[in-house]
Order: structure tokens, then sequence, then C-alpha cells
């Protein structure tokens, strides 16, 4: 079972919709994710989502590449971790897949990298914008939720080493300090 979404406060924006619909709109993608108000303050703030450039120049719009400020005042602050946002043909009926670098150091984010987190699993609705998604990731980095635990040995230093744990938090931030 993965992490309860964190409390944050989600902005009421448009869902994102199907893919397939923005192929020849690119641009429109944007102003769909990020919604029409407050996008580009919303990517000062140290956010950035955008599909991935294949070699020939093309934009492939089922994977994204993602930078996740960490939140001011808490141990992730400074970082600006990397994720991935796989989408499938069935978005937005299923989530997309989120994935951290492989190793990342969470106590709800898999060896693998793959993010634990309820909206994005049982939680799920047509409606999560990319934006909350993301907004919902940066709030679980802080908020972790030790009783839906991805990896062993970061949730025995959750439980048992609060300090080694921040440390260890601290340490990552610094391997992450700017964006992508």
């Amino acid at each position: 079972m993965c992490a309860p979404a964190p409390r944050p406060s989600y902005f009421s924006l448009p869902p994102f919709g199907v893919l397939a619909n923005f192929i020849l709109f690119p641009s429109l993608v944007c102003q769909v994710l990020m919604g029409t108000v407050g996008a580009s303050s919303w990517c000062l703030q140290g956010f950035v989502a955008k599909p991935d450039t294949l070699p020939d120049g093309s934009v492939n719009l089922m994977v994204w590449r993602c930078v996740i400020p960490g939140k001011q005042g808490t141990d992730w602050e400074g970082g600006y971790f990397p994720l991935t946002l796989e989408f499938n043909d069935d978005y937005p009926t299923v989530p997309p897949v989120c994935k951290f670098p492989s190793g990342f150091f969470h106590v709800n984010v898999y060896d693998s990298g793959l993010v634990c987190l309820s909206i994005l699993s049982s939680g799920w609705k047509p409606s999560i914008t990319v934006k909350q998604v993301l907004v919902g990731i940066q709030e679980l980095l802080d908020d972790a939720n030790p009783n839906s635990a991805a990896q062993q040995r970061c949730y025995e230093l959750y439980k048992k080493n609060m300090p080694e744990y921040k440390n260890r938090v601290r340490e990552q931030a610094k391997r992450y300090p700017s964006r992508v």
C-alpha cells in the first residue's frame, strides 16, 4: 500500500486531458498542464515539467522530464530532484508512472526510484493534474509515511535514528544542487 497523499492545497486546474490530442499542438500542453493562471510564477518556484526531446528533435509527449525543488525550511531545501513521468495510452484513466533516479533516498520511494503515493495508485482520479502530482510528491518528500515504507533501510533510519535520516536527506539534497 502506498503512502496516502499529503495535505497539499491542490490547485483547481482543468484536467490534463488525453495526451494524443496535444501531439499537433505542443504549446497547448503547458497551458493545460500548468493552468492558464500563474504558470510562469509556478515555474519560478523551481518546478520544471517538459516533454522529453528525442535525438531527432521531435517531442515525446509520453515521457516528461521534471524537477521537484525541495521545500524551503525542510531538510530537502536546496535540492532540485529529477523526476520522470511516463504516461501510457490510457492516461488520464490511469496515472503516470513517477520515478526518481535509482537509489533515491526516501521512505516512500522504491530502490528503483518508483514513487509510492496514493494519488498515483488507488487514489488516482482522471481530474488530477500533473501540477497536482508534482506538488503532491514535493509534499511527500518532507511528509513521509513510514506506515507505507518502500525501502527498508530508509524506514529503519526514519523510525530508529531520525538525526541520521535527516542527515542523509540533506546529503542527498547536496547531490542535486541545481535545476536540470
